[in-house]
């Protein structure tokens, strides 16, 4: 794009120097009595009014060109600013942009960003799996795009940022079901065991059994179990004594 705008401001300024060569050759012709006053006055209007538009032609190119250079710079910087937080990578060929985001020790997600027209908001490649985690709907209701500003538009950083601290949070929570249902589990079995103990009257086993679930229902926080346990694990221990 930018050789095609460059061959153009060349084409352009050959034929701005063709267009003043032939002005000077009419000049001399003038000079020389070739042509009167009036041929020339005619012919010089029209020739100062080609060079004109034809030098117009040229700084709307070369305006253009110089403005699609600033965009390519604001594209350069903002790309810099997003590798200084998450591993990137561009492909040199497309112009697109792989970043790299982990939302947990064990998940990471690859995501595609083509910025090319920056400062429009870029237009991002959401991988599968993300999309079954978060629902079809959740890049629309990113923060950083919905507020887009072309004036003032955010860093891509932005986007990023916001979209890792989703994710996180995402997972940390699926981790904390997961480690609550592990902790249920366990105390349903510690539960059961104690229960075994007592009835075989193995006292001192369930008095231990008793205090795991004690245990297990604080890091739950689950109050109501941890009084009903109390109460009988109080209840076994004044019976032990009482032997």
């Amino acid at each position: 794009m930018v050789d095609t705008e460059i061959t153009k401001i060349a084409a352009f300024s050959e034929s701005v120097e063709k267009l003043e060569n032939e002005f000077k050759n009419f000049q001399e012709k003038f000079r020389a009595k070739e042509i009167d006053m009036e041929e020339f006055d005619g012919r010089k209007v029209n020739f100062l009014e080609e060079i004109k538009k034809v030098s117009y032609e040229i700084k709307q190119v070369k305006d253009l060109l110089s403005a699609r250079n600033e965009m390519e710079q604001q594209v350069v910087r903002e790309l810099n600013l997003l590798s200084e937080q998450f591993q990137t990578e561009v492909d040199e060929d497309t112009g697109i942009a792989t970043v790299f985001i982990s939302a947990s020790l064990e998940v990471h997600f690859e995501i595609d960003i083509d910025c090319s027209r920056y400062p429009e908001p870029p237009y991002l490649f959401i991988p599968k799996m993300m999309d079954d985690f978060l629902g079809s709907d959740f890049i629309i209701n990113l923060k950083t795009l919905k507020k887009w500003s072309r004036k003032k538009p955010p860093h891509l950083v932005d986007i990023f940022k916001e979209l890792e601290e989703m994710l996180v949070e995402f997972f940390q929570k699926e981790e904390e079901v997961i480690e609550d249902r592990d902790k249920l589990a366990k105390r349903r079995k510690f539960i059961e065991l104690a229960r075994n103990a007592e009835n075989a009257g193995n006292n001192a086993e369930a008095i231990n059994l008793y205090q795991g679930v004690l245990e297990i229902s604080q890091d739950l926080k689950d109050k109501a179990s941890y009084f009903k346990y109390k109460k009988i694990l109080e209840e076994l221990e004044t019976s032990v004594k009482g032997e």
